[in-house]
């Protein structure tokens, strides 16, 4: 296997880590399984890529796998592509920053003028959507490009 694609699986085993230990999120039954089995499959299609295991079908299994991969990974993170969610989660936070920084300089008997803006937050929203967007396209091209080895 090229060095990059070691990489690329380092990064699969952090993220699945990451989603499994994740402390901010209460993780449901079913969510520890299908993330673990996630990362198994994502492995397994670099795996099958460059010839480092071998299956009576490999084809099967390794569109099986990507497919699997793309449905949890989807079902995981369905919230960051809805946009109307995503730009609430934006205002959102950043009304929370503004009364935390109120507090602050309130607590310190400072003056406080609010920061909230509404045009510049929704401004703020489209630019993270678009790069979340992009990120995640520009995370699964290596992917498909293996996908599309291992089916020879």
């Amino acid at each position: 296997m090229p060095i990059w694609a070691y990489i690329y699986c380092v990064f699969v085993i952090g993220g699945t880590c990451y989603a499994i230990f994740d402390k901010d999120k209460l993780p449901r039954a079913y969510t520890v399984a299908g993330d673990i089995l996630d990362g198994l499959c994502c492995i397994n299609v670099f795996l099958i890529a460059f010839n480092q295991v071998a299956f009576a079908h490999p084809n099967i299994v390794s569109t099986l796998c990507f497919i699997y991969t793309l449905a949890w990974s989807y079902h995981a993170h369905r919230h960051y592509f809805s946009y109307q969610k995503f730009r609430a989660d934006i205002h959102h936070s950043a009304k929370e920053l503004d009364k935390i920084s109120a507090k602050k300089h309130r607590d310190e008997g400072l003056n406080f003028t609010p920061q909230y803006q509404y045009e510049r937050t929704e401004r703020e929203a489209k630019a993270w959507y678009k790069g979340v967007i992009i990120f995640s396209i520009l995370a699964l091209l290596p992917y498909v490009y293996v996908y599309l080895i291992s089916l020879n």
